[in-house]
């Protein structure tokens, strides 16, 4: 699709929405993007940036009619796609494009793109760092970071384009075709957004749908909902599993990752990885696989693994404090994330959780709780509804700020304990985002010393 010329509308001013303007304007399109945000909440440099392009500006509002006036529609990822003038340009059947298409299209590297509920930014990262110490030209972002427009609006192609994928991005797809996709996981998520689970689970299978014959696609045969799915993909499958079994093409045999055909045989040692839980020695089997088919060899792999360290806000260790230790997990922004949390400790914890409630049952938490967690102390919104599923199950209180939950968490812990944020939910409750929260949580954790 041309788009030189053409009446594009670009729904979201966010990072995506700005470079994606800019962008067009470049080549030639005549540009409105429209963001229901008061001018006042935007930057007014990058709105007058915009301006000075030749691009038209719509804020505080959708404007239906210039929506559907338009020959493109581009929306951000995080526009929902049930918005009316959405639903109403799809009846007009006016073309809605989204990002991973245009680059599919404009950028001529080779894809390598993760998804899953949970785990993305760390793989994404650690693949990315892998193919890094490699020397060769290589992009990580997508979901994380920097937004893969940006590359083409610069001109620039590297050889790789280490992505990050959301459901949402995925969304708005129907012709993305990674040469190696990677499906980590799928629990429930986003349930505020999708009609359904099954609905998001179709959302995430989706990234396999345009594969090729000569492409990659790489699976979690641990998580249960990947396990009982169909696949429809042209491309070549292969599955990985924390242990054993006929159908993977590595797993994890005591203190290394042992592969077979179709990858090359061999065992890679993982004694120097340092990031915590099984969830991430999971997630280290697909970052090796994908070292292995771009032909990086077994002593590379090993020296790249040593290096890797956890990301901020990930289970991310930060400090002990009388002999309680501090683990800050604020991107468990889901109930499956805080499930993994508490079971890859061996420990007594106190777990402070809540946050915005998206529409999750939270019933896994008090069966992963039990002989694990001392007590809960609920933050958030959804604390009253959390507090609901663990009555009569295990023991909570409830804290109105940060502050006063680690407070209460440390009041409440024995030596020994772990003390653990893992919210199970979103932060815009009370917090900018995840990284917001979890840097309250250790401003908390330093004023207990």
């Amino acid at each position: 699709m041309e788009l030189a010329y053409k009446n594009v509308c670009v729904i979201g001013l966010g990072i995506t929405g700005y470079y994606t303007a800019k962008w067009l304007a470049s080549i030639g399109a005549k540009v409105t993007v429209t963001d229901k945000k008061d001018p006042k909440e935007l930057d007014s440099e990058t709105l007058q940036e915009l301006k000075n392009l030749g691009i038209t500006l719509e804020l505080g509002f959708h404007k239906t009619s210039t929506i559907l006036n338009s020959d493109v529609i581009i929306p951000s990822p995080g526009v929902p796609l049930d918005i009316e003038p959405m639903a109403l340009a799809r009846k007009k059947n006016i073309p809605i494009l989204g990002e991973l298409d245009i680059l599919s299209r404009y950028l001529n590297a080779k894809i390598i793109a993760i998804t899953g509920t949970n785990g993305k930014s760390t793989v994404t990262t650690l693949i990315g760092e892998l193919l890094l110490a490699t020397g060769q030209d290589v992009f990580v972002g997508g979901n994380l970071g920097t937004p893969p427009v940006k590359l083409i609006l610069e001109k620039k192609t590297p050889r790789y384009l280490v992505l990050e994928i959301s459901s949402f991005q995925l969304d708005l797809s129907r012709t993305f075709s990674p040469d190696i996709a990677i499906l980590l996981n799928i629990t429930p998520d986003h349930l505020d957004r999708y009609n359904s689970f099954e609905d998001y689970i179709k959302s995430k299978f989706s990234i396999f749908n345009n594969q090729t014959s000569d492409q990659y696609a790489i699976l979690n045969l641990d998580d249960p909902v990947i396990a009982a799915n169909k696949i429809h993909t042209q491309a070549r499958l292969l599955f990985y599993s924390i242990t054993q079994s006929k159908d993977v093409c590595a797993f994890i045999s005591g203190n290394k990752i042992v592969t077979s055909p179709p990858l090359p045989s061999c065992e890679i040692s993982v004694s120097g990885y340092k990031l915590l839980g099984t969830h991430n020695l999971s997630n280290l089997l697909s970052v090796v696989i994908t070292g292995l088919l771009l032909g990086l060899d077994k002593p590379f792999i090993e020296r790249a693994i040593s290096t890797f360290r956890s990301l901020p806000h990930r289970f991310e260790y930060i400090g002990t404090f009388n002999n309680r230790i501090f683990i800050d997990d604020s991107k468990a922004t889901n109930v499956d994330a805080t499930v993994k949390a508490v079971s890859s400790l061996n420990q007594d914890m106190v777990l402070i959780l809540g946050g915005r409630h998206k529409g999750a049952d939270y019933a896994p938490i008090v069966e992963a709780a039990k002989g694990k967690i001392r007590h809960a102390i609920l933050l958030g919104e959804a604390k009253e509804l959390i507090a609901k599923a663990l009555e009569g199950n295990l023991p909570y209180s409830m804290a109105d700020t940060m502050e006063m939950a680690v407070k209460m968490a440390y009041e409440i812990s024995l030596p020994g304990d772990a003390i653990l944020l893992s919210p199970a939910c979103s932060s815009f409750d009370m917090f900018r985002d995840y990284k917001h929260r979890g840097e309250e949580f250790k401003r908390a954790m330093e004023k207990l010393r």
